[in-house]
């Protein structure tokens, strides 16, 4: 039986996830375990594989097989044909940027985040301001050329990237409600807490506990520990403040760390 070219697509992009997969695990390694001075190293890394990455996506191959999937996409299902959407958007705004801001950008992230990190520390937000400073340049260079290409203005261009079909007006929109909203509630919040001040969790929690109370905690969100582990270094530990591991713990896991 013939592969439909939708089919052939979905080839194509299984080799692309992973491909993103790999660059995910790298990108959780420099955040959690990586040694920072190993950071330009991390930064070649990455950028050889979101450059690979990009040609594979930008190949004519892709772009024919895109072609006659589109023309037949009459004839397939819902599913499919949202994949077939995203996977045409994702082509477009690889085809609008050039492997060489693409290398930039990665060398430049992950070596911006080594620094985020050590200015924290010191309290110092000099340390990092150079390289946040180039950052946004790279990405504004990013923004101006998506945005010429798909017809946007640069922010919602870069909205874009992360939820389609959602406008700068949209979130105005979204701000100004909770404008209106949040101050009252902020207050009746105040209000509660002061005549019913939290009881302090005191007392000194083990790691030990505090990774079994996790395990449990993940466990009830259906985590699936057969295809990923709670490592060590995931959240940070303190003797005396358990639930500010639990926080780091399930926001980690939240961002597929």
């Amino acid at each position: 039986m013939a592969v439909s070219p939708y089919e052939q697509l979905e080839q194509e992009f299984r080799r692309l996830h992973a491909f993103r997969g790999a660059l995910s695990l790298l990108r959780w390694d420099a955040a959690v375990m990586m040694p920072r001075g190993s950071a330009d190293v991390r930064g070649e890394q990455l950028a050889a594989l979101e450059t690979e990455h990009h040609a594979l996506l930008t190949t004519p191959k892709v772009a024919r097989l895109l072609e006659r999937a589109e023309a037949g996409a009459s004839q397939l299902e819902d599913w499919p044909l949202a994949n077939l959407h995203e996977m045409r958007r994702q082509r477009d705004h690889a085809i609008a940027t050039p492997p060489s801001l693409i290398a930039r950008l990665a060398k430049a992230t992950a070596r911006a985040e080594v620094f985020w990190v050590e200015a924290k520390k010191a309290n110092n937000f000099k340390l990092f301001a150079p390289h946040l400073e180039e950052v946004v340049h790279l990405v504004r260079d990013k923004a101006a050329l998506l945005g010429q290409a798909r017809g946007l203005a640069p922010y919602d261009a870069l909205v874009d990237g992360f939820t389609p079909g959602i406008s700068t007006a949209d979130i105005d929109t979204i701000f100004k409600a909770l404008s209106r909203k949040l101050p009252g509630l902020i207050n009746e919040a105040i209000e509660v807490q002061a005549a019913h001040a939290p009881t302090p969790l005191a007392g000194k929690f083990t790691v030990a506990r505090q990774r079994a109370l996790s395990v449990e905690v993940l466990k009830a969100l259906g985590f699936p520990f057969d295809r990923g582990r709670l490592d060590g270094r995931t959240g940070r530990h303190s003797g005396d403040h358990a639930f500010r591991f639990e926080r780091s713990v399930l926001g980690s896991v939240g961002r597929g760390a």
